[in-house]
């Protein structure tokens, strides 16, 4: 569940996770992700019931909330670095896989192999939140990418090679680390969330259905600007950058 609000003027998202006992107990002895999340169930009840009016009281479950605001980023593309296969929409937030290529100028920036696009704003600081529409998509990887990244040729997805991401290959859900690690899903994400930590050196990546963790890159060692990195690779398919809108 994503709460949206106002805080000093500044528009503002809190994530809040739900979690069975057992899965608090796992968190809480994580050092990693304790130090991101704290438990608060009396203010997580408060703000669940603000946006779920609708809902007992006795229906509302403990959760995890984040010891801050994360800024709510407004996140876009940058038809520049799209593969030509990738068709942009006018407003940016939108790729979808054409099944041939589109005529577009073979700029230095452009991916000319794997089916990819780069956001158009680059993090080198703070905390960024985003989420992806990827329900109808079965090939996908999404994450952040150093602006030094290889644009020419086949891409090796892994941090070594400047690359924070997680993908679908099939049916099967993979971190790209190296080598891949397995990630077992309990729901089918409609949506994706992104959580990087340009500080902390953390990519963390959610299911938005349930908002359970999927995996967490930890110790990154980041240099220069990050770009939100979005991979569509199944065919005559769209991929969407969501706004995280009040409900």
């Amino acid at each position: 569940m994503v709460i949206y609000g106002r805080y000093e003027n500044v528009t503002v998202i809190c994530i809040l996770l739900q979690f069975s006992s057992d899965h608090l107990q796992a968190l809480s002895n994580n050092s990693h992700i304790s130090e991101e999340f704290q438990y608060n169930k009396n203010i997580a009840k408060q703000a669940s019931m603000r946006q779920n009016s609708h809902l007992r009281r006795t229906d509302i479950r403990p959760v995890l909330l984040t010891t801050q605001f994360l800024f709510s980023d407004d996140i876009t593309l940058d038809a520049g670095t799209a593969h030509p296969n990738l068709s942009i929409a006018g407003d940016k937030k939108s790729l979808k896989h054409e099944a041939q290529p589109q005529k577009v100028p073979a700029n230095p920036e452009r991916f000319d192999s794997t089916v990819c696009v780069l956001g158009f704003e680059g993090f080198s600081s703070g905390k960024h939140y985003w989420e992806v529409d990827v329900k109808k998509i079965s090939d996908w990887d999404l994450g952040v990418a150093k602006e030094s990244i290889q644009r020419k040729g086949k891409l090796s997805l892994s941090p070594k090679e400047g690359f924070w991401a997680l993908g679908l290959s099939g049916r099967d859900y993979w971190a790209k680390t190296d080598p891949w690690t397995q990630v077992t899903v309990q729901k089918k994400p409609q949506k994706i969330g992104v959580y990087l930590n340009c500080q902390d050196g953390r990519v963390t990546f959610f299911n938005v259905t349930d908002m359970s963790v999927l995996f967490t890159f930890n110790d990154c060692s980041f240099s220069g600007e990050l770009y939100p990195f979005f991979k569509n690779s199944h065919k005559e398919t769209t991929m969407r950058v969501c706004s995280i809108k009040e409900e």
